[in-house]
């Protein structure tokens, strides 16, 4: 029976594949990958024998409908673990209450992250010389790895002086443009924060808060926290897209987290609109005959049953 590290094997060494080798691939994933929980591993293993069929031997793999509507059946009832996002409050709780001499980096990298829906990476990969002083506020250019282009984003008050306080910590000189350095008691060192540190900073955050779950706040939460406040602000899908540099509706909608505030939003606009005061328009009036007199007085008389209306009509000679 092949599997997947088999066949890419096969593939690097420049095999043939036959058909039934590709077939025993479809059965090996059918008996060694049943769970739910590794569904994701199966489209990771397909991805890696397809993009090395499609190169190594000019084979899309993507016509074998039978393989991949298994895997989609595979999907159906499993719930991805995302990253827990942080509310507003927390947000506010974390800036205002934690100590600068502590927690300056973090505070500065969760700013960072909320008014950029910044990744781990794209944090670790920013530079001094991409974060530009305005005065009043701090313009970000980020290079957008997946999208292949820049993308830009601006730190107003009261963020500012927070940025702008880390930023004068930084060693005159610094041999590193990194603009994370290592941070302690107060104090910035030559020295670059490291990748998974950057990682680690969500957790650390959450830990502080005495949060539930705290290893559950990933390097991809600050995206997600940025994501879901802008959103429930009433964002335009068009600026979600270009908050997050995202092409695809869908994978916005992915980092999107519906919290208890949307959900309570969403429920007050429906009790609203039936708790309204009632419309007083000729369409709510009481239904029935309507009558058209002229009274004794001059005076014609419009009636449905329920409301009288009297117009005085006077005529010229």
């Amino acid at each position: 029976m092949a599997d997947a590290d088999a066949i890419c094997r096969a593939i690097c060494d420049d095999e043939d594949l036959p058909q039934e080798i590709l077939d025993a691939y479809d059965e090996a994933l059918h008996g060694t990958l049943p769970a739910k929980s590794q569904v994701f591993t199966l489209w990771s293993k397909y991805s890696m024998i397809k993009e090395m069929l499609l190169v190594k031997k000019n084979v899309d793999i993507s016509n074998y409908s039978n393989l991949v509507g298994w895997i989609k059946n595979k999907n159906v009832g499993y719930i991805r673990k995302q990253a827990k996002v942080f509310t507003p409050t927390h947000i506010r709780t974390f800036l205002s209450n934690a100590s600068d001499q502590a927690y300056l980096h973090l505070k500065v990298a969760v700013i960072m992250g909320l008014c950029g829906a910044t990744r781990r990476e794209e944090q670790y990969n920013m530079m001094i010389k991409h974060v530009v002083d305005k005065g009043t506020y701090y313009v970000v250019t980020l290079y957008d790895r997946k999208s292949n282009k820049d993308r830009i984003f601006t730190v107003n008050e009261p963020y500012y002086q927070i940025v702008q306080k880390y930023i004068k910590l930084r060693p005159p000189n610094a041999k590193t443009e990194s603009f994370f350095l290592t941070y302690r008691d107060g104090k910035c060192y030559n020295q670059a924060i490291g990748l998974n540190t950057i990682g680690s900073f969500p957790k650390q955050v959450a830990e502080y808060l005495q949060l539930d779950e705290p290893e559950r706040y990933t390097g991809h939460s600050l995206r997600r926290t940025s994501t879901t406040i802008l959103a429930g602000t009433g964002a335009s899908m068009s600026t979600l897209k270009r908050h997050g540099g995202w092409k695809n509706p869908s994978c916005v909608e992915g980092y999107i987290e519906e919290s208890e505030d949307v959900r309570q939003s969403i429920c007050n606009q429906i009790v609203g609109a039936v708790d309204q005061t009632p419309s007083t328009s000729l369409s709510d009036q009481p239904s029935g005959p309507q009558q058209l007199k002229m009274s004794t007085g001059g005076n014609v008389v419009a009636s449905n049953g329920a409301h009288q209306i009297v117009l005085n009509i006077s005529l010229g000679k």
